[in-house]
């Protein structure tokens, strides 16, 4: 668990603060800015459900971004020139991840379940 925290959490943080670097940069420029980003649940409950958790994930990621550097990626949200599109997936059947939860395991604590619960920056568009 600690090796997936330092490299996936901790790691991914880091380059997510530099996507914001850099999304900086191109408002700087007079650009605009869409990034689409998708939510995951563990198979826990219900599909319902798990996509208002997956929506709920991602709306803590625009909280973050909101947040960034005294707001100001938040002042771009609210002028337009940063858009996000939000497609909350809720559980991701597909993923290896979550074929690989069994009865034995944690369904809550487990290192496969706290790796189905996530959001994916799927694109960064500039215009």
């Amino acid at each position: 668990m600690q090796q997936f925290f330092d490299s996936c959490v901790v790691g991914n943080f880091e380059q997510v603060q530099q996507l914001f670097d850099h999304i900086e940069t191109q408002l700087d420029d007079n650009k605009r800015v869409v990034l689409t980003v998708s939510g995951y649940a563990s198979p826990l409950f219900t599909d319902d459900y798990n996509h208002i958790l997956s929506a709920r994930r991602i709306g803590s990621f625009i909280n973050m971004i909101r947040a960034w550097r005294d707001g100001l990626l938040g002042d771009a949200i609210n002028d337009g020139r940063l858009r996000i599109v939000q497609q909350p997936k809720g559980v991701d059947h597909f993923s290896p991840l979550t074929s690989h939860l069994s009865p034995s395991q944690d369904p809550v604590y487990g290192l496969p379940a706290a790796q189905s619960r996530r959001i994916e920056i799927l694109s960064c568009e500039i215009f």
